[in-house]
Parts: C-alpha cells; structure tokens; sequence
C-alpha cells in the first residue's frame, strides 16, 4: 500500500507502468477518496491494454487503461473512476460478485452522482461528443444523452448544466445501495424537469 491510499496490484511492474498509475491515481483516484473513504488504504491500481473494469478477487483493484488519460476529459475519468469505485462499493457490500449485469452498472454511475460526481458525469458529454448532427444516443456510463438532456448537450448553456447536474445528485441522494429502482427513469424524470 502507497502513502497516498492505494496499492500497486503488481508490485514488480516496470518504472514506467508505475508513474502512469501514479499519475492517474494522483489526478483521479486519491482526490475521490474524500466520497470514498470506505476504500482508502483498501483498493490496488493495475495497468493493462484493456481495461476500466473493477474487480473483488484476489483483492479490491481497479483495472486502469493504459494511455487513458491521453482519451478522455478530465471530468470524463472522474466519473469513470468514481463508476469503478462504486462498483468496489457494491462487492463490500455483497453486490455485483456475480457475472455482469447492467442493473449494477446502471446503480453504480447512479449512487457515483449521489457522491458528489453528476457534475463531472454532465460535463463528460459536452467534451467528448463530436457528432456534427446529434442522435441523442451518446452513452457515457451506461447512461444515454437524452437520458439527461432535454435537446443536445453542446446546445445547453453553463447555467442549465449546473441544473442538471444538481438535479440528478439530488435524486441519487435518495436512494440507497440496497434499493432497486428503475435508475434510467428517475435520473430521466429528475434531469428533464423543469424546476
């Protein structure tokens, strides 16, 4: 276990892997241990070709893409990192040990905006979308722009993502780990409402 509340998976890889953990684990990983504290000095980062992927065996890891920070936004990693986290949360708390299923990767983007992260999740669709003619059909997190958007996102203005935003954390903050609820229609219903 580092100093900073993480582990190296594999302790014997190479100097490089190792600082683009440190890098990312910096930038992404330690800041959002403040909405997870329940996971400092508990979770260990590897580096793969493949990857953004959670798991509970042998330890609780989260699987890194290497070069991913050269891909995406910074709000963009947040809220992956804080899916990946919560989905940590989910195997402590009995959830998700199973094969994948898209309930729990729906509940773990939903209760990641109930901890602070629904800015982050907003701003991702404004920065990596670069279709010329939206569809609405961009997902980011299991969840799709019109899920969220009343009309496409590069057409709102600062003011009406921060209400979004605000929104959709408020109707997280409602539920709980061990509750099941349609989470596509409540974020659906709390994102599109005029307030």
């Amino acid at each position: 276990m580092t100093e900073w509340g993480w582990g190296y998976l594999h302790d014997k890889s190479s100097a490089e892997r190792k600082r683009e953990l440190e890098t990312f684990a910096a930038k992404y990983v330690v800041p959002a241990f403040r909405q997870f504290p329940e996971l400092y000095n508990n979770i260990y980062l590897a580096l793969r070709k493949e990857g953004f992927f959670a798991y509970a065996k042998p330890v609780l890891h989260i699987v890194i893409l290497k070069g991913i920070m050269d891909v995406y936004s910074e709000p963009h990693l947040r809220i992956i990192t804080a899916h990946e986290m919560m989905h940590l949360v989910q195997y402590i708390n009995g959830i998700g040990l199973g094969r994948w299923n898209i309930r729990d990767e729906l509940q773990a983007t939903f209760l990641a905006f109930a901890r602070g992260f629904a800015p982050d999740f907003v701003l991702a669709f404004t920065k990596y979308c670069s279709k010329s003619a939206c569809d609405m059909n961009l997902k980011i997190c299991y969840f799709k722009c019109k899920d969220i958007f009343p009309r496409p996102c590069k057409c709102c203005n600062e003011y009406e993502l921060d209400e979004i935003a605000g929104r959709i954390k408020a109707a997280a903050e409602k539920y709980t780990i061990n509750d099941s609820v349609d989470y596509r229609a409540v974020i659906r219903k709390a994102a599109l409402s005029e307030n």
